[in-house]
C-alpha cells in the first residue's frame, strides 16, 4: 500500500504589509488626476493653466497635506492674504480652488487616503472661514456708466474710424465693444468667438453661439445663444463684410493683427487706451465688465424681464443677475411716474402720452446692404427719378427728420423697394420716457470725413 504524503496543517493568514506612500507625492499625484478631470470637462487650456498655478500656491501656503488641514490652517492663509493687501477676490479664488480640490479627494481618493494615512476627510472651509463675497452693498462696487455715457463713447468710437490712420483696428474696436454692450458677454466670451458662432438666420434678431460661456462652481464650460439685440445683427454683419477681411484670414471673429483672438487682457487694455484717448475724467471711466453690467442694468430700467436678463448674460440664478443691475438715482421716482401714468390713463380712458415715432431709414438701408448716403442718393436718382443734394440725404441718413414730404417717403420706399412701416415706427405704448438732460456743445463728437470708408450703420 502506498503511504500517503499528504498532512494536514494549522491555517493562518497572509501577513499584511502596509504600503507606505509619502505623502506629498500622494498629493501631487492626486493633484495630475484634479487636473485632468478639468480637460476632461472641456476647461480651456488658459482656465486650467492659471488655475492650476492658484492651487500649487495656496497648497504651498498651507504648509501641508490636504487632508491634514484644520480650518485654523485656512484662517491663517487667507488672513495672510488680506495683511498683504489682495483683493477679496483673489482670497475668494485661493479658498474656493482648495474647496474644489478637498471635494475632488473625498469624491474620488477618500478610501485611499484613510488606508493610507488613518485620516477621514473632513472639508476645513466652513461658514466662519469662508471669503466673503462683496456684494452690491459694496460702496466698492462703482455703477455703470449711463445710457447717455454709453453713447457719448460709442460717438467717439464712431468718428475714430473715420479720421484714424489705420481704418481696420477702430472698425473692429467698435464692433468688439457694440457686442460686450449689447450681447452683455464677458471679455473672454466676446474674444472667443468665432465667424460661424454668427447665425443670423437664428430667430428674429439672429443669435450668437457663446461656446465658452463661464461655467458656475467649476462646472467647466457653458454655452449658450444669445440675441443680437438693439440691431447689433446690423453692426456684425457690416464688420464682417467690410471690416473683417482686413485683418489675416482664420477663424477668429474679433481678431488681432496676426489673425488671431483677441487676449481678454488685450480687450480690457484696449479699452484703457480708447478712455485715454477720449479724454474723459477718471471718474466717467468703465471697464469691460462695467459694459456688462450696463446692458443688465439698462435693460431692466427699460423693462425687459429679469429672468430674461439671467438668460441673456448666463448666470446660474436671478440672484446673481440682481447684483449686476443698479439702477439710476432717479429709478423710482421715473418707475412711480410711469405707474401713476399708466393708472390715471386706465381709469380716464385715454392715451396720456403723444405718439412716439421712430425715423428707422438707416436700419432699412442697412439690412438692403445699403450702408452710405451717396449709395442712397443713386438709387433715388435711379430708381425714382428723385434729384437730391448729398448735404439732404446726409441729414435724412443721419437724422432724425421733424417733417418729410409725401413725395420723399415714396420716392425712398421705391428706391429702397420697402413699406412706409419699414421706415417709420409709430410707438403708442403709453408709457411716459424720462427726458434726458440735454447734451453740452462741448460733449459733441467733432464731424469728421469718412474719406469713403465704410461706417457702421448705427
Amino acid at each position: 500500500m502506498v503511504e500517503s504524503r499528504l498532512r494536514v496543517v494549522e491555517g493562518r493568514s497572509v501577513p499584511e504589509v502596509p504600503v507606505a506612500w509619502d505623502p506629498w507625492e500622494f498629493q501631487a499625484l492626486c493633484v495630475e488626476v484634479f487636473v485632468a478631470s478639468w480637460r476632461a470637462r472641456g476647461f480651456s487650456p488658459v482656465t486650467v493653466d492659471n488655475d492650476i498655478g492658484l492651487l500649487e500656491r495656496t497648497l504651498k501656503a498651507l504648509g501641508r497635506p490636504a487632508w491634514d488641514v484644520t480650518p485654523e490652517d485656512i484662517d491663517r492663509v487667507v488672513g495672510g492674504l488680506a495683511v498683504e493687501g489682495r483683493a477679496p477676490s483673489t482670497r475668494r479664488g485661493s479658498v474656493q480652488i482648495f474647496k474644489g480640490f478637498h471635494r475632488f479627494l473625498q469624491a474620488r481618493k477618500a478610501i485611499a487616503i484613510e488606508a493610507a494615512f488613518g485620516v477621514r476627510l473632513v472639508c476645513p472651509v466652513d461658514e466662519f472661514n469662508a471669503s466673503r463675497h462683496v456684494g452690491d452693498d459694496s460702496p466698492a462696487l462703482l455703477p455703470p456708466p449711463t445710457p447717455k455715457r454709453v453713447e457719448w463713447f460709442f460717438d467717439f468710437l464712431k468718428a475714430r474710424i473715420a479720421t484714424a490712420r489705420k481704418y481696420a483696428p477702430p472698425a473692429r474696436d467698435y464692433a468688439l465693444f457694440r457686442t460686450l454692450y449689447h450681447a452683455g458677454l464677458r471679455s473672454e466670451e466676446a474674444s472667443l468667438l468665432d465667424r460661424p458662432d454668427v447665425h443670423f438666420g437664428r430667430g428674429p434678431f439672429g443669435k450668437l453661439h457663446v461656446r465658452f460661456g463661464k461655467g458656475a462652481h467649476t462646472s467647466g464650460p457653458r454655452p449658450r445663444q444669445v440675441p443680437m439685440l438693439d440691431q447689433l445683427d446690423l453692426v456684425l454683419r457690416w464688420f464682417l463684410d467690410d471690416v473683417r477681411g482686413k485683418f489675416p484670414d482664420s477663424p477668429a471673429l474679433f481678431a488681432d493683427e496676426s489673425g488671431g483672438h483677441l487676449h481678454q487682457g488685450t480687450v480690457r487694455n484696449r479699452l484703457r487706451y480708447l478712455m485715454e484717448l477720449e479724454g474723459r475724467p477718471a471718474a466717467d471711466r468703465f471697464s469691460p465688465h462695467a459694459l456688462r453690467r450696463a446692458c443688465a442694468t439698462h435693460n431692466y430700467e427699460r423693462g425687459v424681464d429679469l429672468v430674461a436678463i439671467q438668460q441673456l448674460l448666463g448666470h446660474w440664478t436671478v440672484s446673481s443677475t440682481m447684483r449686476y443691475v443698479r439702477p439710476s438715482a432717479t429709478f423710482i421716482e421715473d418707475a412711480y411716474r410711469r405707474a401713476v401714468t399708466t393708472t390715471l390713463g386706465e381709469l380716464s380712458g385715454e392715451e396720456p402720452h403723444a405718439v412716439n415715432i421712430k425715423w428707422k431709414l438707416r436700419m432699412a438701408a442697412a439690412q438692403r446692404e445699403v450702408w452710405t448716403g451717396a449709395q442712397l442718393r443713386r438709387l433715388l436718382a435711379e430708381r425714382a427719378g428723385l434729384e437730391l443734394s448729398s448735404a439732404s440725404v446726409s441729414a435724412l441718413f443721419t437724422k432724425e427728420p421733424s417733417q418729410v414730404k409725401m413725395s420723399t417717403l415714396a420716392a425712398l420706399c421705391t428706391a429702397l423697394e420697402c413699406t412706409p412701416n419699414d421706415l417709420i415706427e409709430v410707438d403708442t405704448t403709453p408709457v411716459e420716457r424720462p427726458a434726458a438732460p440735454p447734451r453740452p456743445a462741448a460733449d459733441l463728437p467733432r464731424v469728421a470725413s469718412a474719406r469713403g470708408r465704410p461706417m457702421p450703420p448705427i
